[in-house]
């Protein structure tokens, strides 16, 4: 019996082929770098004809993230910057139609603490946000 309608067999998730992680203090800074790397994936799709087809449903991406922190007065305050990245392999029109082929995010915070005897909640401000994209 032939079905009416498509039938798919997708992944349940991506497959990480590899990361690293890289952190610690130094002196007065914290430091933290993240970097992964995961797999194409692709369904496969029946037709009602009995025709297979696979597509992309999952570029081959590389993620990163890396955060640096500088505690000023003793601990009491700080400022620090994070950057995070996605560098995508796009193949397909119709992976490129939905997905951007590069992202970078950054940005700037800075907290003080008005005054660390009474535990009041410090000050904390986000100076700068950058978002950007990138398409072939």
């Amino acid at each position: 019996m032939q079905p009416t309608t498509p039938i798919s067999v997708a992944p349940g998730a991506t497959t990480i082929l590899g990361s690293a992680r890289l952190s610690g203090k130094v002196g007065p800074w914290s430091i933290g770098v993240l970097g992964a790397v995961t797999s194409r994936e692709t369904a496969s799709v029946r037709s009602s004809t009995g025709a297979t087809d696979d597509f992309v449903v999952e570029p081959l991406a590389n993620y990163f993230v890396g955060r640096a922190r500088r505690e000023l007065r003793q601990g009491q305050s700080f400022v620090g910057a994070v950057l995070t990245s996605v560098q995508r392999d796009l193949v397909t029109d119709a992976v490129l139609a939905s997905l951007h082929r590069s992202a970078l995010d950054a940005g700037v915070d800075f907290a003080r603490d008005r005054n660390s005897l009474l535990h009041t909640r410090p000050d904390y401000v986000v100076v700068l946000k950058v978002i950007y994209w990138v398409n072939p």
